[in-house]
């Protein structure tokens, strides 16, 4: 009798052991198929926390983990004011600041006494100027400066400098005519302009649209020249080292649209290569430490796939974001995060999806988190009744969404698989004991 009891309970925690391996694997399996961020909570065994949140009316453009473990969120909200929203690590948030005169927001970034600097652009189409702002810990202006460099300028991005100061990079219509060139404004700790460059080819159009400071101490700025990826490298003063462009054979146009500095000092070129009608893909571009082109691959995913960021990852591999259109139709596309080996060959992917099928949504920024996940923002859009017009109405609001270190937003708590595990590890027990008297196992 005691070696059937044994027998028994063995069962039972083999059965348990099982279901839960299999509630683990559906869960995982059922994110990577579907892709779709429902009702979030985090794992009860993990300190990973992974969350999808949304915060009111705007659209994403920049988002940096806090120093404190949170997050901060800039981009254009109501009326096309800039607004800056701080959370905690659980994406709950902590307060929103709107600022008037101040569009196109490009970037942000946390300064060493805690507060925020702010980019983007003022003015209005042909004569708008660089704006760039900087506040106290909890989003109060403390200064703000435009700066016109050109006719018209276009604010792109920025970072933080070894002195204190800032390297802005973004792009300026010199002579009024609509052709821009490269820009690079370098100023101190208080916003003060200490130097600015432009870079030019001769007859085109050169805009920026991603920038990096390289460990040498100079910069990296990336965008396009025409039709072509366009790469110019500077020392630490602005002056010109090399430049280079790149493009995909068979693409009408090639952009660069986030740059990074390998672990080896090359760069990492993520952009997009446009075929016109017939789609855009990813396009990634891997260079040596001068502008020598060492691979390139693009991805395709749906009908459009839309790169916004990338990242490189420990194991010398590479994470990228951006949207993917999977219906085929503008109005329905989804956040989207793949990891790549070094040489760039895709590992997984991921998409995400708010679950409306009416509008899309677009992710247009990432940030590696501190525990090697990942922490994804832009928009998600949707449809909603508005009974003054007795019509639908589109709408869109900032969306954070944040994964583990494999792209996974959990869907169900562990806490929740668990009470279902020992309520069947329970069922079991009483079906193995009916059955045991049955066959005169157990003494009645």
């Amino acid at each position: 009798m005691k070696w059937q009891l044994s027998k028994m309970w063995a069962t039972v925690a083999l059965l348990a052991i099982s279901i839960s391996s299999l509630a683990y694997i559906l869960n995982e399996t059922w994110h990577i198929s579907a892709g779709t961020v429902g009702p979030i909570s985090s794992y009860a065994s993990s300190s990973f926390v992974q969350f999808n949140k949304t915060y009111g009316e705007g659209h994403a453009y920049s988002v940096i983990q806090t120093k404190d473990g949170g997050f901060a969120i800039a981009g254009m909200g109501i009326s096309n004011m800039a607004n800056l929203i701080r959370t905690d690590a659980n994406g709950n948030l902590l307060w929103n600041k709107t600022y008037q005169n101040i569009y196109n927001v490009g970037a942000v970034e946390q300064t060493g006494d805690m507060g925020y600097a702010v980019l983007g652009s003022s003015g209005y189409n042909g004569h708008r100027a660089f704006a760039f702002l900087k506040t106290d810990s909890a989003g109060n202006i403390q200064w703000n400066k435009t700066y016109d460099i050109g006719v018209d300028n276009a604010a792109s991005s920025f970072v933080l400098t070894s002195d204190g100061g800032y390297a802005i990079a973004g792009s300026a219509d010199l002579s009024g005519t609509g052709q821009f060139d490269f820009c690079l404004v370098k100023t101190d700790s208080a916003g003060n302009i200490q130097w600015n460059k432009t870079y030019g080819v001769y007859n085109s159009n050169c805009m920026v649209y991603c920038f990096a400071k390289t460990k040498d101490g100079g910069y990296a700025l990336g965008g396009f020249a025409e039709s072509a990826a366009w790469l110019v490298k500077t020392d630490s003063t602005g002056n010109a080292q090399w430049n280079e462009t790149f493009s995909y054979q068979g693409a009408y146009v090639c952009y660069a649209i986030s740059i990074i500095q390998t672990n080896d000092g090359g760069y990492g070129l993520l952009g997009w290569a446009s075929y016109g009608q017939a789609g855009t893909n990813s396009w990634f571009v891997r260079t040596d430490s001068n502008d020598k082109e060492l691979w390139n691959k693009t991805f395709s995913q749906g009908v459009a796939l839309v790169a916004a960021s990338v990242i490189q990852t420990k194991d010398g591999g590479y994470v990228i974001s951006g949207s993917v259109n999977v219906a085929g139709t503008t109005g329905n596309s989804r956040f989207w995060l793949a990891k790549t080996d070094s040489s760039g060959d895709m590992q997984w992917n991921q998409t995400y999806a708010s679950g409306s099928s009416d509008a899309g949504d677009t992710c247009s920024c990432m940030v590696m988190t501190s525990d090697g996940g990942y922490a994804l923002a832009g928009t998600m859009s949707y449809q909603k009744w508005d009974p003054a017009i007795d019509d639908y109405v589109a709408g869109s609001d900032y969306w954070l969404v944040k994964t583990d270190s494999n792209g996974v937003v959990p869907e169900f708590p562990s806490i929740v698989v668990l009470l279902a595990i020992l309520a069947i590890a329970t069922s079991t027990v009483i079906v193995h004991r009916k059955w045991a008297r049955n066959t005169h196992l157990i003494p009645l």
